[in-house]
């Protein structure tokens, strides 16, 4: 098994660490009942027009930033899906003017609390269910913040590792995360 250090990550990764934001915490059982009906709000709000292809494909853009190396390696994704109870990578449209990349960080720093760097694109993913196309970009972690946007409405982030997550994410998001593992040379679990 080949173990590839990444670029930009730092330290050796803690245990699987999940969190809210601190406005959040003080009160979880308000935030998780307001989340989806203030979250929606929030979005309709501050989302500009929905950029699409030529296609009709909504253009979207997902960061994901990583720590740690080879089976260590952990991912930063955030509660998702209508329950809450599934995790996704950081990711939504990129807004008209804005750049794929400059939407990657934008969601980034809203859903998951997270500044981060652009490193390089992983690739475009297509869900043809929902009609998206996704740029996906490896992002290099800056500062994690302790009070975030989405955080104020209940959403979660979590430092997963990299195997467990592929069971633990929203099945649009494995993809995304086997072809992590194959960018960076992590051995890929069996069936």
């Amino acid at each position: 098994s080949k173990s590839v250090g990444i670029k930009g990550a730092t330290g050796t990764p803690p245990a699987s660490r999940c969190s809210i934001s601190r406005t959040a915490s003080q009160s979880p059982s308000l935030a998780r009942s307001r989340m989806h009906y203030d979250r929606e709000a929030h979005k309709s709000r501050t989302n500009g027009e929905r950029q699409r292809d030529h296609e009709g494909f909504r253009l979207r853009s997902a960061g994901v930033c990583v720590r740690g190396e080879g089976k260590e390696t952990r991912l930063l994704l955030v509660s998702g899906g209508k329950d809450g109870e599934r995790w996704v990578v950081p990711g939504g449209g990129i807004e008209k003017g804005e750049t794929a990349e400059e939407a990657a960080r934008r969601e980034l720093e809203e859903e998951a609390g997270v500044k981060a760097e652009t490193d390089q694109i992983i690739g475009v993913f297509q869900d043809d269910n929902r009609k998206h196309r996704t740029r996906v970009f490896v992002m290099i972690e800056r500062e994690e913040m302790t009070e975030w946007d989405d955080g104020r409405f209940g959403r979660r982030r979590c430092w997963m590792p990299i195997v467990e997550a592929l069971s633990k994410v929203k099945e649009s998001h494995v993809a995304i995360l086997r072809t992590v593992m194959v960018h960076y040379g992590i051995p890929q679990p069996s069936a």
